[in-house]
Order: C-alpha cells, then structure tokens, then sequence
C-alpha cells in the first residue's frame, strides 16, 4: 500500500511537471520514445539514461495501473526532467538555439501557438549526450507542406572524428533513427538518389545529396502530405568539424525539377524559408560551446 501511495505520489509529481518544462509554449519536448512497442509498455521508456529515472520509471508503470501506458511514459520523462531538468533552448526573433549551445537555426516558417493549434508548425526537441534532434513538423497534415529536420552530435569519437561529409553520411542509421521517431515514410520505396555535391556550410565542408521516393500506397507519407503529389523529395546536408557534425533534412512534398537537374544552390533557393534554414544553419565551436 506504501509502494502504491509513494508512486501514485511521483506521478502527479511527474503529470504536473509536464507545464513547467521548456518556459516557451512553442518549444515542445520530444515524445517519441513514448511509443508503445510490441514487448510492453516500459520497452519505449528512456528518458535521459539516469538510473534514479529508469527505477521510478518501472514503478510508475508497473504500480500505477489506472493511467493509460502513454501517459505513464510521459510522465516518466517529465518527472526525469524535474529532477535532472535539460538545458532551456530559446527562441528568439526567429531563430532557435539549442539549449546545450550546440546549434542554432532559423525557424522556417511560422510556428504553431500551442500543441493544440493545427496551423503551421509544430517544433519537437529532444537534447541528449549523444545527439540532438530537431523537428519542425508540417501543418495541418495532408496538404503539401515542407517538413524539416536537424540532427547534431555534439563529440564524435575516435572513428567517426576524421571521416569527410561523404563517409560520415553513408551511417544512414542516424537519419533512419530520427525519421522513424516522427517518420515521413514507411519506407515501401527505396529512395533514388538524384543529385550529389560538395558544399560549404556555415564555413564548414558538407555534402549535399537530393533523393525521390515514390509515395504510391505509402499510407505515412500521404497522411502527411496528401495524395496530390507523387513523390516526395528528400534534401540532405551533412556537415562537418573536426570534433563535431550535424545533418540538416528536408521534405520536399511538391514539385521539384531543380532536384535532378539543378545545382544545390538552385535548389536551397527554390523557397525563401528552406533558403533561410540552411543559410542560419551554425553549428557552435567546441570551444565556446557548452
């Protein structure tokens, strides 16, 4: 009964933190890891790794059994949150910055108010030790709008540190891992590669690569962006420091014959908000960042 009262406890304690997180209502933590999975429910809870997390974690959804899983999951990471809280990232004239002060990237386009508000954009972090995921994810779903994406890896180790864009890009399980949180895809079709090129991005060497995937009966991607549109065109940018990286993606949901025949430049200024998400793209020094 203790162990019922004590958890039933660290739950409101973890639901009511849920409002005090990112103080910017724009700025929307990352759930994805809240997904059910098929070997139950606590196989999706991660949180920030923190032991003290996981334990509190297994009671709450073992325990508390008058809460749905999802909720419990979230409430998991909220109460993770209250007890280690992430570095805050801001929003400032239009522009995000990571709270860990690994990157900053213009907001292409006009965010939504709250998560309630079906207009415009819905902005999803999640800031870990290993990488930072970015979204900014198109709305309302199933009309034609652009989807964006940042990955960034604030330490690359001893293999990874000397690779070139083109080598650190063929790991596509960083790309794969990050779409499957918010997928785009069911990945019925194999991407076709149309256009590759050596870049320079925010001073740094990067590579750009432009694909097409052929929609067809890919329920995903048409939930998404309709079924107007035959194929979905996915843009790459993959950038490199010596000690840091990051992957910029976009989803291209409308005509594009610049994608094949153009060069990466023609492409980036096809429209002025995926123009301008590139462009501010900074990846922070290892020096000065946190």
């Amino acid at each position: 009964m203790l162990t019922r009262s004590f958890t039933a406890a660290l739950m409101a304690l973890a639901l009511l933190t849920a409002c005090a997180g990112n103080p910017d209502p724009k700025i929307q933590y990352d759930y994805a890891d809240c997904t059910p999975s098929g070997n139950g429910g606590n196989g999706g809870v991660s949180g920030s790794g923190n032991p003290v997390a996981a334990i509190v974690g297994m009671l709450v959804i073992d325990v508390v059994v008058d809460l749905s899983w999802y909720y419990g999951c979230e409430g998991v990471q909220n109460l993770d949150h209250a007890l280690f809280p992430p570095a805050v990232s801001s929003l400032h004239d239009g522009i995000y910055r990571s709270g860990d002060g690994l990157y900053s990237v213009a907001v292409p386009g006009q965010l939504a108010r709250s998560p309630d508000d079906a207009r415009w954009l819905t902005l999803l972090e999640r800031l870990g030790q290993e990488q930072d995921y970015l979204y900014f994810l198109p709305k309302p779903e199933g009309e034609p709008n652009t989807g964006y994406l940042v990955i960034a890896f604030p330490k690359l180790d001893a293999d990874t540190a000397p690779q070139s864009p083109d080598e650190f890009a063929l790991n596509v399980s960083h790309i794969r891992d990050a779409m499957a949180r918010h997928p785009v895809s069911e990945y019925s079709h194999t991407p076709v590669e149309l256009h590759a090129e050596h870049i320079t991005l925010d001073g740094n060497p990067a590579m750009f690569a432009s694909y097409s995937l052929v929609m067809g009966d890919d329920k995903v991607a048409t939930r998404i962006f309709g079924k107007d549109q035959e194929t979905l065109y996915l843009l790459l940018y993959v950038v490199k420091t010596p000690t840091r990286a990051a992957i910029l993606g976009i989803a291209w949901p409308r005509d594009c014959p610049k994608c094949s025949t153009g060069s990466e430049a023609e492409i980036r200024a096809m429209d002025p908000h995926l123009k301008q998400f590139v462009e501010s793209f900074h990846l922070a020094d290892v020096t000065v960042a946190n």
